[in-house]
């Protein structure tokens, strides 16, 4: 009745949980009603015709563009997801963690130094000189609840921080940009819609930094790497980059060998990656699904 697509490191609360409601497949079958998923593969129509007698799809994540959802809905297949436990989430730090580490990583260089000190087997600190962390202004960009874990965080580093709503026809983006030495964007965007354009960034402040735990839609990847490149952007950090589920990803996407030369970092979706994020999650999502849905297979 259930197929998971990862089962590593899954937690065991939680299968005992989905055990209670049907049995917990190790093949791909028509018996198959729910598949349990999170990020390592693309769950689109190709994925998706394998089951044929499939009733719901639950995915541990916010953001479903892993999700081939047109097709779910043309199949009246439900997807479930942490979007329907907002509030049973809400003590979860894991995405604000790495995105802070992101932060101070990319403003005092520590991947680009480790990475010219291992290459070149050498010291070069005036190559690597930054700035103090307090003296910048962060910019969130999304003030729910990781944008409110994040300021947290920076007010404990010191640093000043604003908020940008995109949901706020008040707010305005180009003067917040400009305010901002360090931009973190944790509002989702779902639709594919950029929440920086081409058209926003050019009201970026120079010598600013980006970091950016959404998805990459929400920015304009070609904009970003033309402001790296001349020097006016000092780093971007991402934990997501377009072709993530492409298998020749490492040839293809213009990330990838930016990062051997410029203040580049590139994460594989590690914002909800935690043993205590993931089981703490999965336990949700599966008492959410015993309570609602245990009777409607």
């Amino acid at each position: 009745m259930f197929y998971f697509t990862e089962k590593k490191y899954y937690s065991s609360k939680a299968l005992k949980i989905y055990k209670k409601i049907g049995p917990l497949s190790k093949n791909i079958t028509d018996n198959v009603k729910v598949l349990v998923v999170r990020l390592n593969y693309k769950i689109d129509k190709d994925f998706l015709k394998n089951f044929k007698g499939l009733r719901f799809i639950i995915s541990n994540t916010t953001g479903l563009d892993h999700i081939e959802k047109k097709f779910c809905d043309d199949n009246n297949i439900k997807i479930l997801s942490l979007n329907n436990v907002k509030e049973k989430i809400k003590n979860i730090y894991s995405t604000a963690d790495l995105t802070i580490g992101l932060l101070i990583n990319l403003v005092r260089k520590i991947n680009l130094s480790n990475q010219y000190v291992t290459t070149h087997k050498k010291f070069d600190r005036y190559r690597f000189i930054s700035t103090d962390l307090k003296k910048l202004t962060v910019g969130i960009i999304g003030y729910g609840r990781l944008g409110k874990k994040i300021e947290k965080y920076t007010k404990m580093l010191g640093m000043k921080t604003i908020s940008y709503d995109i949901k706020n026809k008040n707010h305005n983006i180009k003067n917040f940009l400009n305010k901002s030495n360090v931009i973190v964007i944790t509002a989702s965007s779902y639709d594919g819609r950029k929440i920086l354009t081409k058209e926003h960034l050019k009201s970026l402040k120079k010598n600013s930094y980006i970091v950016n735990t959404s998805r990459y839609f929400s920015v304009d990847e070609n904009e970003i790497i033309k402001k790296l490149k001349s020097g006016f952007l000092l780093g971007y950090a991402t934990d997501s980059i377009q072709g993530e589920y492409d298998k020749n990803l490492y040839r293809k996407n213009k990330f990838i060998n930016l990062s051997k030369k410029y203040n580049v970092i590139i994460t594989p979706h590690l914002g909800g990656f935690t043993y205590e994020s993931l089981n703490k999650t999965e336990e949700i999502m599966a008492n959410f699904f015993y309570n609602k849905f245990k009777n409607k297979i």
